[in-house]
């Protein structure tokens, strides 16, 4: 079920990394409501997802790179490699594929669905 606009408005504020008391102050939404909000699994999800994206923006700000392209050129980088005639590149370039694979399949497993 979609936020109620109440749900949305409370949401930046809870997302900025305010206290859920403070959240209640400067959404003007009683705390007991965004506490009883926060036990609900759905608003829950949606906050999550919320705060991964944040985190996700302040580190490509903080890298000065956009993360997911610089990922996909050393993907891309590495499966080239893997086709090359150096028998050392193409183990590394393996090696490096599988790393990244085995992390991606981590997150996916402890991230909610």
């Amino acid at each position: 079920m979609p936020l109620t606009r109440r749900q949305r408005s409370a949401l930046p504020f809870l997302v900025s990394g305010l206290t859920v008391e403070a959240a209640a102050r400067e959404s003007k939404i009683p705390a007991g409501t965004l506490r009883r909000w926060m036990d609900d699994p759905e608003f829950q999800d949606i906050l999550d997802r919320a705060l991964n994206q944040r985190l996700k923006d302040a580190m490509n700000s903080a890298a000065g790179v956009d993360l997911s392209a610089a990922l996909a050129d050393a993907i891309t980088a590495a499966r080239d490699a893997l086709k090359g005639r150096s028998v050392r590149n193409r183990l590394q370039a393996g090696r490096l594929l599988w790393d990244i694979a085995l992390r991606i399949e981590g997150q996916k497993l402890r991230m909610p669905e």
